[in-house]
């Protein structure tokens, strides 16, 4: 079927004259209308309609196009009539089909749709209904005696069927997926439908100043309140807000078991010293016991372990019962795997497994449907069949789940109260959840993201078990149950990629407590006091939006509005900038209640926002800071004059009212007064008929300037009205032609010394009077005394920044001066107004510290810095107030830079604030800077780096010496635009540093540790021989910064408080690109064997340089430069016996031994003793010659190693033990294996590992050819592989700030 959209497209409308039958006589919610269109052929290809008839309390009428809207086709719509009458926001849904008759042959063509009408899409049908040339065929009989007739039957319904309401079909609503928060919506609806878990929220305490979006316990408050009384779906960006998160992190989809633990351990700590304190383990935390058990002797060791989940294994495991006896299944420690019993019993056969010690109320089971299969390198979803019970019996087999010391009173059985599931692989899917509210009966919903609806028992948990669809059939054909359809796919094995992932289990026994009741008296006073206000406005906001079309927003600026908004706002929003660090700051308007505010202004921060400059100094007013009314269409412009009066205390006389115009210059400015028979008319009608086209803006509000007879800039403006304004307004001049005679000028006053420029009054002025008949009006403005010599200048525009001069002999007329231009004067300068002139075009703008704005002393030496408003408005358009930081504050203070920090007292804070010019050049911005810096910083040496908008970081790499040319070009990365620079102070003129090449260089000892650290600068021309002769250098006289390996400094005794002295400014770290640390700050080292670089990546060797090659093209910034002394051993091997370089690298254990215990398990204090005896000879080796499988997680040093043609693998081993300086117990238990592109193969002490090399050195990546020691990584602080990985590789870990 062939729907089209709207027909009303199409223009050139034409009045239906064809006649037809009368409309339908009653008002059901179906009926129809039969339309005969006489004279068809003579009818023009216009919209022909039919009369209107009347259903479900709608009229409606028929529209075609004779001749195709556009198409060789008869097009056949239906419309809505009486679309033009109904109230703003209307709808309605209706069925219909039109037929074209064929009056003899019964050969009609009926087409049905349907469509939700509304104001937009009035009218819906097909635009290809029937071709031209079947239409005017006779044999067909559509035309009989050129009558067409046109069949509509029409079936109006109250809700569009496919417009589904979650709360009005299931009485609960969902919650909003900001972009992929599919995975938290479902984890935020189990835990609002615990009723326990929610209570205690609501009693988590909250401040009444605190702000939703900034603290966590008020908005999940907010959500659940909203959950819980609203009735339509709840947006979850306040909560995320509270996280930390920002737009990026909504857009990535998470695990839902990560967000469960970190979400839980936040509410766990803000919950402490609460009223609430410890609901979260009372609720989900159970505990095990961690046991290993001799078998010959009497000796055993237990832990204890709490968690807040259990993972389950779903591989292999049929059902959680399954999963249970593989959890607590015992593990024999014999071989060489026997377990460590201590020094009196030395190495014993043991058990070792785990039993649970208490079980919580909420049980939640996290199933292990993703993990890592190492056959194929990556991670997978297990999507195979996985059953769950509703009623789950944990005391079964005489409790063999539970450790001897459990308390048997305790009856462990539990009710099905969730099922969340995930649909998707392994690289994203979607997730939503099952929950039975009342955890008894059939009453499942399902919540997925904004739709609730209502589930079957088997729709939430047998077809969530996961599997084939046959396993699904199968499974419910042989319990008889016949409700189950069949798979219909021809024979296919079908998996189903929707499973289960976390079960949420409720102990039956405290079910009541656990599912209690939560009312409003639950809620905090003030939190319950505030949502509900919230709702109020929220229902307020939407009857107003559909009340809209009935009123008007009229914006009445006035003198008062004007002298606050110009000249003001820069210095205020920059001292608010320092204050706050350069955050933002909104300014919210004056409105009238119920106005409709949506405006904000951007601080200096932000430089895109034309607001920030236009109506500082620019043009006159801010329409969106002004007072708002909110009117009837209907009412008369004179009653509004009475609302003013009432409302504002300015008498109807008073009143006169200007309409604004926007110039085509994108200016906007009072254009003519309202005329006598405009303010006996409506408002709308003033908006629509008596506003010329340009004057009406999109919004549709109409906006005046309210001129008064006085002009009284204070408080009492319009307050306790002073007696000026009881007198009569100006009577405007006209000529005989009732043409005005008459404009009204704006008057703006310009002080060089402050630097203000400032709203001083209006006047009206004759056309045809020279300018100087003002000068008294600007005398008295101004306060100046009588005589006072002044410039007159127009401000035109601002866009780009156009100011005209005046002369006084100049009529309005000459000068081309209108209504609502805008007059800008000062006294006259000290220098010639020929100098003047010659200097208004393109002034330099002076730079200073933003810090001395507020000081009022913008004058220098008693001199202006801009002697002229030009000059003074060009600066005030392109100004720009930039933040600075450090890149590396360490740096500069290591080179005696003192910085001046304008953040609050108490903040650690290093930004300097200072006032540029958007067209600065780099030179002019360092310059500035290094003023700022100090005199002992030369402006060269200061290198910049951008600021990355989206990441807020620095960018990687710094800016090239004048590579950009203006200082907005700086600030702008990807059109997002900052206030910030980053910044360096080198050693050397910048210049001449990006003539060098700069490498950052490790020093490794003969043990491979990483020793020191080194900065080396030389000609891009030079060879990798002049850097290693360099850093033999530094390595003499100890020249460089301690490394990641190197010995660890002695502990001094303390030194008393009273004797200790200075401290000392610690060494600058010499960053990337910055001079070479000039202290002796390693002990010298004796270079006497030659010296080496490698290029390392990833605790890989991937080359080993030649002294020959040239450094321009290296790479550091990713890879790791690594110098070492090439070992005399090495060069005896290679020269006398005929051997062989190999790589050596550190390999990660691929040992699969994680603990049994739960994956949120919170060890005891007993942990690091029992896991120390618990590893006693090692894991089980494996067996030699036998294949590794992946991955080869490498860490660590690599290193280079090398072999003889006849080397067996014991004597290797022997000298690399010898190399690295391992004790004989822990190198004991590592194993040598040949890996030779991601394949591996475990060597004997036997074989001779140059034949496993011999001929694989050439490969061209020889970096993956490699002798691997495989042994456990106990880097301090690393992360070590477990089990429990992330099931999407791409996920970045959840974090809630």
């Amino acid at each position: 079927m062939e729907v089209d959209p709207p027909a009303t497209a199409a223009a050139g409308a034409a009045p239906a004259t064809a006649g037809a039958d009368g409309a339908t006589a009653a008002d059901p919610m179906q009926g129809s209308h039969r339309w005969e269109l006489h004279n068809f052929s003579q009818l023009p290809n216009q919209k022909q309609y039919s009369a209107q008839f009347l259903v479900g309390g709608y009229f409606w009428r028929i529209l075609i196009f004779p001749k195709g809207n556009n198409s060789d086709h008869l097009s056949v719509y239906l419309d809505a009539s009486d679309s033009d009458t109904q109230a703003y926001g209307w709808s309605r849904y209706a069925s219909f089909t039109l037929t074209v008759v064929s009056q003899f042959k019964g050969k009609d063509v009926k087409k049905d749709s349907g469509h939700q009408f509304n104001a937009r899409e009035s009218d819906w049908g097909f635009t290809q209904f029937l071709p031209t040339n079947e239409l005017m065929d006779p044999d067909n009989g559509f035309l009989h005696n050129d009558t067409l007739v046109v069949f509509a039957e029409v079936h109006v319904q109250k809700s569009n069927p496919h417009l589904y309401d979650s709360y009005k079909e299931t009485g609960h609503v969902g919650l909003k997926n900001q972009g992929a928060t599919c995975y938290m919506n479902s984890l935020l609806q189990t835990l609002y439908h615990l009723h326990h878990f929610r209570k205690a929220v609501y009693h988590m305490p909250t401040a009444e100043t605190e702000e939703a979006s900034k603290s966590i316990p008020l908005a999940l408050q907010s959500l659940f309140y909203k959950l819980q009384y609203g009735d339509t779906s709840v947006a979850t960006k306040e909560l995320t807000a509270s996280f930390g998160w920002d737009t990026y992190d909504s857009f990535m989809q998470h695990d839902v078991q990560e967000l469960n633990r970190v979400l839980c351990e936040k509410l766990e700590e803000k919950m402490k010293s609460t009223v609430v304190e410890n609901t979260i383990q009372k609720l989900f935390e159970g505990s095990v016991v961690n046991y290993i058990e001799c078998i010959n002797v009497n000796y055993k060791s237990e832990r204890k372990e709490t968690y807040m989940d259990l993972q389950l294994d779903v591989k292999g495991c049929k059902d959680v019962y399954a999963s249970f006896d593989k959890y607590v299944e015992v593990e024999r420690l014999d071989g060489e795997n026997k377990y460590q019993a201590g020094d009196e019993h030395g190495l014993q056969d043991a058990r070792k497994g785990v039993l649970f010690e208490k079980l919580p109320p909420v049980l939640e089971l996290q199933l292990k449907r993703f993990e890592y299969d190492f056959h194929r390198d990556t991670m997978v979803k297990i999507n195979d069949r996985y059953e769950f019970p509703e009623r789950l019996d944990l005391d079964v087999g005489n409790r063999k789940y539970f450790s001897p010391s459990s308390d048997r009173s305790q009856r462990n059985v539990y009710l099905l109260h969730s099922v969340l599931v995930h649909s998707g692989g392994v690289h994203g899917g979607h997730y939503y959840a099952y929950i039975r509210p009342t955890i008894e009966g059939d009453a499942w919903f399902k919540f997925d993201d904004e739709r609730v609806t209502k589930e079957t028992t088997q729709k939430a948990t047998v077809e969530q078990f996961g599997g084939s669809d046959d396993d699904n059939y199968n499974h419910n054909h042989n319990n008889n149950n016949n409700n189950f359809t069949p798979p219909a796919h021809g024979g296919f094995r079908l998996a189903k990629f929707s499973n289960a992932y976390m079960l949420v289990y409720v102990r039956e026994s405290d079910k009541d407590e656990i599912l209690c009741n939560v009312d409003k008296e639950d809620i905090l006073p003030h939190v319950r006091e505030r949502l509900q206000r919230e709702q109020e406005e929220k229902e307020k906001r939407r009857k107003e939006k559909q009340e809209a079309h009935l009123y008007t927003i009229i914006k009445v600026a006035m003198d008062r509005d004007i002298k606050a908004q110009i000249g003001t706002g820069f210095e205020d929003r920059t001292a608010a900038a320092l204050a706050a660090g350069g955050g933002s700051n909104d300014m919210s308007a004056d409105v009238s209640p119920g106005a409709n505010n949506n405006s904000s202004r951007a601080i200096v921060s932000n430089p895109t926002t034309p607001a920030s400059h236009t109506n500082e100094y620019f043009d006159l007013v801010d329409h969106e800071k002004v007072r708002h009314f909110r009117v009837q269409k209907q009412m008369t412009f004179n009653d509004f004059k009475q609302m003013v009066e009432k409302e504002m205390s300015i008498p109807v006389e008073c009143q006169r009212y200007w309409m604004w115009a926007k110039r085509q210059n994108q200016t906007y400015r009072p254009s003519r007064p309202l005329t006598h028979e405009e303010e006996s008319m409506a408002v709308a009608l003033i908006r629509d008929s008596g506003t010329p086209r340009h004057e009406k803006t999109a919004s549709g509000d109409l906006k005046l300037f309210l001129e008064t007879p006085a002009l009284v800039f204070g408080n009492s403006l319009h307050k306790g009205l002073p007696p000026p304004m009881r007198e009569p307004l100006h009577t405007i001049v006209h000529d005989v032609a009732n043409k005005r005679m008459e404009h009204l000028l704006f008057f703006k006053l310009y002080d060089p010394y402050t630097e203000m420029c400032t709203y001083v009054g209006r006047a009206f002025a004759h056309r045809d009077r020279p300018m100087s008949d003002l000068l008294p009006a600007l005398w008295t403005f101004a306060g100046y005394p009588h005589g006072t010599p002044l410039l007159l200048f127009e401000e035109v525009k601002y866009e780009p920044v156009m100011i005209e001069e005046i002369t006084l002999t100049q009529t309005l007329s000459e000068a081309q001066l209108e209504d609502g231009d805008i007059i800008c004067y000062q006294r006259v300068p000290e220098v010639s107004t020929e100098e003047t002139a010659a200097s208004a075009g393109g002034a330099e703008v002076v730079m200073r510290d933003a810090a001395a704005l507020s000081d009022g002393a913008a004058a220098a030496d008693g001199h202006p810095r801009y002697d002229t408003v030009v000059k003074f408005l060009e600066y005030v358009r392109n100004r720009q107030i930039v933040r600075f930081l450090p890149l590396d504050s360490a740096t500069q203070r290591s080179n005696d830079i003192s910085i001046q920090s304008p953040a609050k007292d108490g903040e650690n804070d290093d930004s300097l604030y200072i006032e540029l010019s958007r067209n600065s050049r780099y030179d002019d911005v360092t310059a500035a800077l290094a003023h700022r810096l100090g005199e002992n910083v030369n402006p060269q040496h200061i290198r910049l780096t951008q600021y990355n908008a989206y990441s807020s970081t620095p960018k990687p790499a710094p800016m090239k010496y004048q590579g950009i040319d203006k200082l907005m070009d700086m600030l702008t990365h990807y059109h997002q635009i900052s206030d910030r620079l980053y910044y360096e102070v080198l050693d050397i003129p910048l210049p001449l540093m990006e003539s060098l090449k700069t490498l950052k260089v490790s020093y490794h000892d003969d043990k491979t540790a990483e020793t020191s650290t080194h900065t080396v600068r030389l000609k891009k021309d030079k060879c990798i021989g002049d850097v290693l002769g360099a850093l033999a250098d530094q390595l003499s006289k100890g020249v460089g910064s301690p490394g990641a390996g190197a010995p660890k400094p002695k502990a001094e005794p303390a030194t008393p408080a009273a004797e200790a002295p200075a401290p000392a400014p610690a060494p600058a770290p010499a960053p990337a690109a910055t001079a070479a640390t000039t202290a002796t700050a390693i002990a010298p080292v004796s270079v006497t064997r030659p010296l080496r670089m490698l290029e390392v990546f990833y605790s890989k060797l991937y080359k080993v340089f030649k002294s020959t090659e040239k450094i321009g093209e290296i790479n550091d910034q990713y890879w790791s430069l690594r110098a070492e002394q090439i070992p005399e051993e090495e060069e005896h091997i290679l020269q006398n016996m005929g051997g062989m370089m190999i790589n050596v690298y550190h390999l990660q254990t691929n040992s699969d031994k994680g603990s049994n215990a739960a994956g949120a398990a919170r060890a005891t204090k007993d942990e690091a003793a029992d896991d120390a005896a618990s590893a006693g000879a090692g894991a089980a080796p494996a067996t030699e010659g036998q294949f590794r499988g992946q991955p080869f997680n490498n860490f660590g040093d690599p290193f280079l190693l090398a072999i003889a043609p006849h080397e067996k693998v014991a004597s290797v081993k022997a000298r690399i033990q010898q190399k690295l300086k391992v004790d004989d117990a822990e190198f004991a238990k590592w194993r040598l294996v040949a890996v030779s592109m991601s394949k591996g193969e475990y060597l004997r002490d036997e074989d001779v590992l140059y034949t496993r090399f011999e001929g694989k050195r050439d490969h061209p990546q020889q970096w993956e050819v490699y002798l691997a020691l495989e042994h456990e990584d106990k880097t301090p602080g690393r992360h070590r592989h477990h089990t429990g990985a992330r099931a999407f590789s791409h996920e970045k870990p959840i974090k809630i700030h």
